[in-house]
């Protein structure tokens, strides 16, 4: 048995990892002068760090017995590549595979190579499923300006394949965020604005729901874009789109009515108004009414920029200097209004009162 160091590729030296191999040529031909074989890689035309979801390298010689099993970093200090020493002179047969953090190959190739003095062998080791190459942007902000993910306001996207949504780890961890007590993983966004885009592996051949939301960093959705995506084994699809607003602007109008009449905030004791709304799964804000943001009462009026596009019933309360509540709008049939994505109107609510995305409220006290 032949002792082999295997070492990676440096600047300055090389740092020797321990390696056994056993030549596999049945045939071994003295002719050919022994050496070092230099191995390099690629994962479909792309890198490593453009490739978050693999974890390791593992190479195999029918045959052959390599330390470790053959298990390498895709790229150890920075490079794609190993050198396996002192190989004896014959031809060798490889197999590669790209495994992910969960042991599952995702790319891999085969083939074979000779040893006649050192020889170097690259290797572009093709996807086993379908790739996809994510690009995202957003509405401009200016002619001919996309806004950045910072200027967009938009910290995280959360990547949904078929409903299931996409785990990317940068710097050794998964970025996720609590929904309403339900954790998700959501992904930088800078890495689908970024030039190379973000790759994905797809789960199977075929078409694919795409969904996309641009989200802050406390995961409330500003953009989202739904569509479908097709794979085929080997392939790489590219999936490039500007995000639209998924919010626009609603305002609300309130009145303090007792009695048939009209009252004023202060002679009531009404301090502050809290708005919610509510979509088809409940409310927006919080378990209860007064659990959204609060407006000064005496202002009779409110807008909010950012609301989720779509049919929203409006809930009012009217809140004394403790936070009590002591009126309370019609919550059996609340007023409706519907927001339009991308819609916004000036800062005040009555530039928005001739439209669909404005309601009028009327509080009763509370008892």
């Amino acid at each position: 048995m032949n002792l082999k160091l295997a070492s990676t590729f440096l600047a300055v030296g090389l740092v020797a990892l321990s390696g056994c191999v056993v030549q596999n040529d049945p045939n071994p031909q003295p002719n050919l002068r022994a050496g070092d074989v230099n191995f390099t890689w690629s994962l479909a035309g792309r890198t490593c760090a453009e490739n978050t979801h693999i974890a390791e390298i593992r190479i195999t010689i029918p045959g052959e017995s390599l330390d470790a099993g053959g298990i390498y970093p895709c790229a150890p200090n920075g490079t794609m590549g190993i050198i396996l020493h002192d190989f004896a002179g014959g031809t060798y047969s490889y197999r590669i595979q790209a495994v992910d953090h969960l042991g599952v190959p995702r790319y891999e190739a085969s083939g074979t190579f000779r040893v006649n003095g050192t020889i170097s062998v690259h290797v572009e080791l093709q996807g086993n499923q379908g790739l996809a190459d994510f690009f995202w942007s957003f509405p401009p902000s200016g002619p001919n300006a996309h806004p950045t993910c910072a200027q967009a306001g938009v910290t995280y996207v959360q990547l949904l394949l078929d409903g299931v949504p996409v785990e990317v780890e940068v710097n050794g961890r998964v970025e996720t965020i609590d929904f309403g007590g339900v954790v998700e993983p959501v992904i930088p966004c800078e890495l689908g604005t970024s030039v190379e885009g973000l790759r994905v592996q797809l789960p199977h051949d075929g078409v694919h729901q795409v969904a996309v939301h641009g989200m802050d960093e406390y995961g409330y959705t500003y953009y989202s874009a739904y569509s479908t995506i097709s794979a085929w084994s080997g392939g790489v699809t590219v999936w490039d789109e500007e995000l639209p607003w998924a919010v626009g602007t609603a305002a609300v109008d309130w009145d303090l009515i007792r009695g048939g009449i009209e009252r004023v905030c202060e002679t009531e004791g009404v301090d502050l108004v809290s708005v919610n709304f509510a979509d088809e799964y409940g409310l927006l804000y919080g378990e209860y009414i007064e659990d959204a943001p609060t407006f000064e009462c005496e202002h009779y009026g409110m807008y909010n920029e950012f609301l989720p596009a779509g049919d929203l019933e409006v809930y009012v309360a009217g809140l004394d200097v403790a936070g009590n509540v002591i009126y309370l709008s019609d919550e059996t049939s609340p007023p409706v209004l519907t927001v339009e994505a991308g819609w916004f109107c000036a800062p005040n609510a009555e530039s928005c009162a001739t439209d669909i995305n404005y309601a009028y409220v009327e509080l009763y006290p509370y008892y």
